[in-house]
């Protein structure tokens, strides 16, 4: 549980005494490869911290899902609008792998702020920066050829790289399975 207190620290965890609060409330969950943890049209009632394992949030379409974000250890998994609003999913979560996490209800997180008042400015940091990392990756990617998204993979995300199946890095960067397998092939000649 270190971890998920240095990552709370990062967001700027208000006090001292967060820690024995946190966990008091923290309980954990093992999903296994494919889980749905969350489907759209559901409400997103848990905010998961990844102890291990790899998580995706995903829209399923006819020719090839959607995935606009991929978390491994040491994140925050939430839908933030489902789940800070308390409306249905737009999207899926999905473990791609087993995944251990540790989690609170949303009313868990409400009597922690109810506790202490200081907890909400946490809520709404973690709440902009989820609801901005999507974003930010289809900034970042959007205009990039296959190759490049590739290399950004590698470099951002190594770990989704050597561990997400090759359909899944398809759909998160946006390319076909040929193309994917041809950038491949093209920087292993570089090699």
């Amino acid at each position: 549980m270190d971890r998920l207190f240095s990552t709370f620290r990062e967001f700027g965890l208000p006090y001292e005494g967060a820690n024995e609060l946190v966990s008091n409330f923290l309980r954990e969950d093992i999903f296994k490869p494919g889980s749905m943890m969350v489907r759209i049209g559901e409400v997103n009632r848990r905010i998961y911290f990844i102890e291990s394992g790899m998580i995706r949030h995903f829209v399923p379409k006819p020719r090839k899902d959607i995935t606009p974000w991929i978390l491994t250890e040491n994140n925050i998994a939430v839908m933030p609008d489902s789940f800070f609003d308390q409306v249905p999913a737009k999207e899926n979560m999905q473990a791609l792998e087993k995944t251990i996490t540790r989690s609170i209800t949303f009313q868990e997180l409400k009597e922690i702020i109810r506790l202490h008042p200081e907890f909400d400015e946490h809520e709404k940091v973690i709440y902009r920066h989820y609801r901005e990392l999507g974003e930010n990756i289809r900034r970042e990617i959007g205009g990039l050829n296959d190759d490049e998204k590739y290399l950004w993979l590698l470099d951002k995300q190594p770990q989704v790289a050597a561990r997400a199946s090759n359909s899944v890095i398809c759909s998160y960067l946006d390319i076909t399975p040929n193309m994917l397998a041809a950038v491949k092939r093209r920087m292993a000649g570089k090699r």
